[in-house]
């Protein structure tokens, strides 16, 4: 399910990057072998990942904050004049 935003779906998400990391716990999973290390990779990628993506939608919204003040200080200079 894709989130809406003014009723107009938004742009999921996606790493791709971290393909590997789910063949390799597939594999273990798989071969019957130890998953734990794998599990562990996992982990650690899906938390960078939801760092990465924070980061961004943190830097977007500041942009757009700072977009609005420029704005709200542009309307009160004409609005003074």
């Amino acid at each position: 399910v894709r989130p809406k935003r003014d009723n107009k779906y938004q742009k999921l998400d996606i790493e791709y990057g971290g393909l590997d990391v789910y063949a390799n716990l597939i594999s273990a999973d798989e071969s019957g072998g130890d998953v734990d290390d794998a599990l562990g990779g996992l982990t650690s990628f899906r938390a960078m990942a939801v760092r990465r993506s924070a980061t961004e939608r943190l830097n977007a919204a500041e942009e757009t904050i700072s977009k609005s003040h420029d704005t709200i200080e542009s309307t009160n200079e004409s609005i003074g004049e």
